[in-house]
C-alpha cells in the first residue's frame, strides 16, 4: 500500500496542475500581463522614461557685474586727487572707463627689469595700494600686468591702440578679483606715459 501511495502522489500533482505546459514560441512577450488585477480592468501604461536634462553652459561673466564670492559687490570708485600723490616711480599708467575723466586705478614704476610697479585703487571708500605681481618695471606695466594687495588682485589686459602721441591710450579690461572668489570686469582705456 505504501508503494502504491508513493507512486500515486506524483501523478496526482501532475493532474492538479492547471497551467498547461507551453513552448516558448507560443508566448507573446509584447502582450501585457494582468497579474493581480480583476478581469475586465484596463491595465495602466508604464510611465515614459524621464527626459534628459539639457546641458547648459554657464554664461560668461558680463562686463560690469560682480560674479561669485559672498554676494557683495566689487565697486571700484574713481580716485580722489590725493590718492596717487605719493606713489613712487618715474612713469605712470592709468585705467579709466571710456566715458569717464577720472581714473579707477593709477600705477607708477621706474624703468628697469628689476623694478616693480605700485598702484592705487579706491575700493569700498578707501584708497588701497597694490604691488605688481612681477618685476619688469614700466615696460611690463605698460603692456598690462597684475597687481595684488590685501584680499584683492587687479589685472590689466591691454587691447588695441586707440590713440597716438607720447601717451597712447589702449582699449583694456580691468579684472578685479577678491580673495573670496568674487570678480568684476571693467571695460575702459589704459594710458601710459610721463
Amino acid at each position: 500500500m505504501k508503494t502504491m501511495f508513493l507512486f500515486a502522489a506524483p501523478l496526482a500533482l501532475i493532474a492538479c496542475s492547471e497551467a498547461p505546459v507551453s513552448n516558448d514560441a507560443d508566448v507573446d512577450v509584447a502582450a501585457p500581463t494582468n497579474v493581480g488585477q480583476p478581469e475586465g480592468m484596463p491595465t495602466e501604461p508604464s510611465p515614459p522614461p524621464p527626459a534628459e536634462e539639457p546641458v547648459v553652459n554657464a554664461p560668461e561673466p558680463a562686463i560690469g557685474e560682480t560674479q561669485g564670492g559672498d554676494g557683495s559687490e566689487i565697486a571700484l570708485a574713481p580716485l580722489q586727487p590725493d590718492d596717487a600723490a605719493d606713489l613712487p616711480g618715474e612713469l605712470a599708467c592709468g585705467f579709466r572707463l571710456a566715458d569717464a575723466r577720472q581714473s579707477l586705478m593709477i600705477a607708477r614704476a621706474d624703468v628697469g627689469d628689476d623694478a616693480r610697479g605700485v598702484a592705487v585703487i579706491r575700493n569700498g571708500g578707501y584708497a588701497e595700494r597694490l604691488m605688481a605681481r612681477s618685476a619688469g618695471g614700466f615696460g611690463a606695466m605698460e603692456r598690462g600686468i597684475a597687481f595684488g594687495g590685501r584680499g584683492m588682485t587687479v589685472t590689466i589686459d591691454r587691447g588695441e591702440r586707440r590713440s597716438g602721441g607720447e601717451s597712447p591710450a589702449y582699449a583694456a579690461t580691468l579684472l578685479a578679483q577678491r580673495a573670496d572668489g568674487a570678480e568684476r570686469r571693467y571695460q575702459g582705456l589704459w594710458t601710459c606715459g610721463p
